[in-house]
């Protein structure tokens, strides 16, 4: 599930945040940032970073793994 979950967000994050609840505005503020900068994520105009991934997934209660290529 923390996998499916993951992948909701880059590409598929209404998904994602209905999962958890949140509207957009309210998760940006969650993993503090702003709204613009994950509306830019969730569309795929952006890529995140490491460290956003990483505040992502404490904020949502799940945790990266290293991609098996």
């Amino acid at each position: 599930m923390v996998t499916y979950v993951a992948a909701q967000f880059v590409g598929g994050g209404k998904a994602f945040f209905a999962y958890f609840g949140l509207t957009q505005t309210a998760f940006a503020k969650k993993i503090e940032m702003q709204q613009p900068n994950v509306a830019r994520i969730e569309s795929g105009k952006q890529l995140p970073s490491l460290k956003t991934l990483h505040n992502i997934a404490v904020s949502s209660g799940t945790y990266l793994i290293e991609p098996n290529f």
